[in-house]
Formats: C-alpha cells, sequence, structure tokens
C-alpha cells in the first residue's frame, strides 16, 4: 500500500539534491544565455551567472562533500508472522556516542508509523534485536546504557510492547 508518510521521507533525504541540481541548471543558463540578442545584456548575465556560481556552487560543493563523509542510517523490517504489521528498526550513528535508535510499528493497512521505543546514547546498529512473539506481541531486546534516555511504550494500540534490556549485565 502507497504511504504518503514513506513518500514524504524518501523527499525529505532526496530534495536537496533536486535544489542543487535546479540550481545548476539556472547558473548553467545564465552563463550559457543563449537567447539574450543585446550583447551587454548577455555579458551581464553571464557575469551574474558566475559570481553567483562561484559563491553558492564552490561552498556548497565543500558542504556537500564534508556531510557525506557522515555515516548513513541503518534501518530493517521485521514482518510478523502473517505479514500484516511491521517493526521498522532505525539506527543513526552520530558524532562522540550520540547515535539514536527507534522502533516504528506499522500496520500493512495503515500508513502511520507508531513509535514504540527509543534509545539515545552510544550504541551500534546490532546492538538492538526486535522479533515478533506473535501477531499482537513484539519484543524489543537492546544494549543501553542506564544513564542515557531512553523510552519503551508498553502498548501501541493493540500490540504489547516487550522490552528487555540486556547491557551491562545480561547477555
Amino acid at each position: 500500500m502507497f504511504c504518503w508518510h514513506d513518500f514524504a521521507d524518501w523527499l525529505n533525504l532526496n530534495l536537496l539534491w533536486f535544489c542543487i541540481f535546479a540550481f545548476i541548471v539556472v547558473v548553467a543558463l545564465m552563463v550559457w544565455a543563449p537567447l539574450l540578442r543585446p550583447r551587454w545584456l548577455k555579458f551581464s548575465v553571464r557575469g551574474v551567472g558566475i559570481v553567483i556560481g562561484l559563491l553558492v556552487v564552490v561552498p556548497l560543493a565543500i558542504i556537500v562533500v564534508w556531510a557525506s563523509a557522515d555515516p548513513r542510517p541503518e534501518t530493517t523490517i521485521v514482518k510478523s508472522g502473517t505479514g500484516l504489521r511491521e517493526a521498522r528498526l532505525w539506527y543513526e550513528p552520530g558524532l562522540l556516542g550520540r547515535d539514536s535508535t527507534e522502533v516504528k510499528i506499522k500496520s500493512s493497512s495503515c500508513c502511520g508509523h507508531y513509535t514504540a521505543f527509543w534509545y539515545y546514547g552510544p550504541g551500534f546498529f546490532n546492538a538492538t534485536k526486535v522479533r515478533w512473539i506473535d501477531e499482537s506481541h513484539l519484543e524489543i531486546r537492546y544494549k543501553a546504557q542506564p544513564n542515557h534516555a531512553s523510552e519503551c511504550k508498553s502498548r501501541i494500540g493493540d500490540v504489547a510492547v516487550v522490552c528487555v534490556q540486556t547491557w551491562p549485565n545480561n547477555p
């Protein structure tokens, strides 16, 4: 089923690239200026295009190269036994242990994603395990340090959520 929420997530990831591409096309057309007849107008539009290109494109390229070194979020989807529900585990690594982990529950007949668990603190992608016990019970095992923010909701709609913290003593 098509969900606008998923499309909005995709758009948030790709809208910046679309804007950068559109800006480069406008600057290229300004530098080329094919339809301008008066010579002075053609040269002035080209000059403005070159100045805008240098003032915006060069710093933007530096920012894009710098930001591309940032690790991408990792996602895995665990479907229930019948496939009617899914739990989406989302992990985003951060700088100096400012990682974030979320588990969202979604029904196949509904587009809403509801957060069942979140943790903000040092961790890694494999530190959180999600599994469906049956159609209405979800188990989340996570490794979290006690002094970092986390929340686990015990019920999301008709789904009971069981969270088990396995750090530092339990395996």
